[in-house]
């Protein structure tokens, strides 16, 4: 993101659209990704188009390329190149692709694991080479980034913020076996309505696919050491687990779109061949060029009828009525005004603004790391805020006890307005 709006100020473009570009770019390479993966474990480019085009049809996921900057569209996109490039052999690819992957979602750390277990599993006299490009590819990415935050100190926010708050501060609601069961299936039924039969009978045909290669080989370690479904043999186990044990909402089901995908291709492969007695599965040569640009090309239409379907006009509406309450914000205000966001970070963005405080959302396990981390709990955090003495503060989900909390210093001292899509609160020192 920080890169896009680099791009952004060297071109003179919008640092939004500009932004939303970089995103949409990636999310065309997730979709080319699959077909890879697909091809790649199959061998068959037939597969690999079928692939392709049922995680063409995920629309959520689609939605979310279209929206604009989210994390897990960069993750998908590396954790299949991770899983491609696993099953090619090609080791300091695949470790630097699944490091990137688990960089932007903790979870994914499944993929640089499943390349360096398989890399261990290779034959001895190569093994002590391949270990080593894989855990350079891994490393790469990751002494960048800590050295990147060691030499501005912030190392240890680095830490606690990707791995540690999840571990002690995670909010995670207690459930009934039968609830973590569920919960998978809802958030696909919520994010994926018309895609339901292809998420079970893909998920299905990977579980028989992997029964098959277990039965041809005859070995555990055969399918690992040779097989190029070794891959998928140990990662999708383990994010099913996952799932089951820590299912949030339905975007946490992005990472298994792609074993979807692939299972989904296999079985239309299958329906093919055994309908038309169809042997082989090459294309003419020449024709993965073709099929690359013509799956980015099939995005875009699907980002068009996307937007025909009404989503993609109210989320332009609601942009433009947001840029124009911010500019009014800062008109009314000027630019030296004192502003502290709580759940409005698009404000911010729009007025290039940093918020002086690092807790710019306040759930349960945000509000137990304030407590844990800052002197006098909540309450002291609270006076932190009141002794920066905020011009304007702008808050947005005040259901939960912390954030009533924080309402009664804010009710107390600011007077609430509404500018466009926010709920300000102006303190009552500043006319009208």
């Amino acid at each position: 993101m920080k890169r896009a709006v680099m791009i952004s100020k060297q071109l003179g473009w919008s640092d939004v659209y500009t932004t939303r570009l970089l995103f949409f770019v990636l999310g065309c390479f997730a979709v080319v990704s699959v077909y890879l993966l697909g091809n790649s474990l199959f061998r068959s480019q037939r597969v690999g188009v079928f692939a392709a085009l049922t995680f063409l049809g995920f629309f959520g996921f689609a939605q979310e390329i279209a929206r604009g900057p989210y994390h897990k569209i960069p993750m998908v996109l590396f954790g299949v190149l991770s899983l491609f490039l696993t099953s090619q052999r090609r080791w300091f690819l695949a470790g630097l692709c699944g490091s990137l992957s688990f960089l932007l979602w903790q979870p994914t750390a499944i993929f640089p694991l499943v390349t360096l277990f398989l890399a261990a599993m290779q034959p001895r006299e190569r093994r002590s080479m391949v270990i080593v490009r894989t855990l350079a590819g891994i490393l790469l990415p990751l002494v960048a980034v800590g050295a990147y935050f060691h030499y501005h100190g912030a190392f240890h926010r680095l830490l606690d913020g990707s791995i540690l708050f999840h571990i002690f501060y995670g909010d995670r609601p207690e459930r009934s076996l039968l609830e973590h069961f569920l919960e998978p299936m809802e958030g696909a039924s919520e994010g994926y309505p018309t895609m339901i039969p292809a998420i079970l009978i893909g998920l299905v045909m990977v579980v028989y696919t992997i029964l098959l290669r277990w039965v041809r080989h005859r070995s555990f370690r055969a399918i690992l050491a040779k097989d190029a479904f070794g891959p998928i043999l140990l990662s999708f186990p383990a994010l099913i687990l996952w799932s089951l044990l820590d299912f949030q909402n339905r975007k946490d089901f992005f990472v298994l779109l792609p074993y979807v995908a692939i299972g989904f291709g296999s079985f239309l492969d299958l329906a093919v061949r055994r309908i038309g007695r169809l042997e082989g599965a090459a294309l003419p040569r020449g024709t993965q060029r073709f099929l690359t640009v013509g799956l980015c090309i099939s995005l875009v239409a699907l980002a068009v009828a996307n937007e025909a379907l009404g989503p993609m006009d109210t989320r332009r509406e609601e942009f433009d009525q947001q840029r124009q309450a911010a500019t009014e914000i800062e008109d009314r205000f000027g630019n030296d005004a004192k502003l502290v966001s709580i759940g409005t970070p698009e404000l911010l963005v729009l007025q290039h603004r940093t918020n002086p405080t690092p807790y710019g959302f306040i759930s349960r396990g945000i509000a137990n790391h304030i407590d844990a981390n800052t002197p006098g709990g909540f309450e002291g955090w609270v006076r932190e805020l009141e002794s920066y003495n905020p011009d304007v503060i702008a808050v947005e989900g005040r259901g939960s006890t912390r954030n009533r909390e924080l309402m009664n210093w804010v009710n107390s001292s600011y007077r609430e307005e509404r500018i466009g899509p926010w709920t300000l609160y102006v303190r009552n020192s500043i006319e009208e």
